[in-house]
């Protein structure tokens, strides 16, 4: 082995529907480090193919440590160029929700915020980056603070350090309202 040291990290999806006993057999859990991922507002009840308690049981039977997965963008429809705010933040507070649920012999060695720009490689750009940032920010600070409120000192924060005149609005703005043009950050 040239790098002893270096460890994948794999999208969980393709283990979820996979037994423990293959997990194990095939000696998985040395090889690779899962990324747990989930980009819907709740984790609770069913977790794509299974609920969140019976992937925890399964990998904490198979591997030492695991990675989260989240989205800041993208991650809600393949023709999306509106960043739903508040939908991405629902997503970072189940997690911070779920994290004391996560067995103390599972090692959660980071969080990855990942921002999707396309479903696949023949599909039309959604959410780009410069209009996702205020997202991103928000997502971030949420992460970092364990919590968010509208209008708590970071949201006033994020907002004031992007250009805004007032705090982001987190929930949906109708397609047809205008959005305000505001902002110091290219977006």
């Amino acid at each position: 082995v040239m790098y002893p040291k270096v460890k994948v990290i794999m999208w969980d999806d393709m283990l979820r529907d996979t037994s423990i006993s293959h997990l194990q057999a095939y000696g998985i859990g040395e090889m690779v480090e899962p990324m747990v991922w989930c980009y819907l507002p709740r984790l609770t009840g069913t977790f794509l193919t299974v609920s969140f308690e019976e992937l925890l049981k399964k990998y904490v039977a198979v591997f030492k440590s695991a990675w989260i997965g989240t989205a800041f963008k993208g991650a809600t429809g393949s023709s999306q160029y509106i960043v739903p705010i508040n939908y991405h933040l629902q997503n970072h507070l189940a997690w911070l929700g779920q994290l004391e649920h996560i067995p103390s012999s599972l090692t959660v060695q980071g969080w990855a915020l990942t921002g999707w720009s396309r479903y696949d490689h023949y599909a039309t750009h959604c959410e780009l980056l410069p209009a996702a940032i205020p997202c991103l920010a928000l997502c971030l600070q949420t992460v970092m603070h364990g919590a968010f409120m509208e209008d708590c000192e970071f949201h006033r924060k994020v907002s004031e350090e992007l250009g805004f005149s007032q705090t982001i609005q987190v929930q949906l703005v109708p397609k047809i309202k205008m959005i305000a043009r505001e902002g110091r950050f290219p977006g």
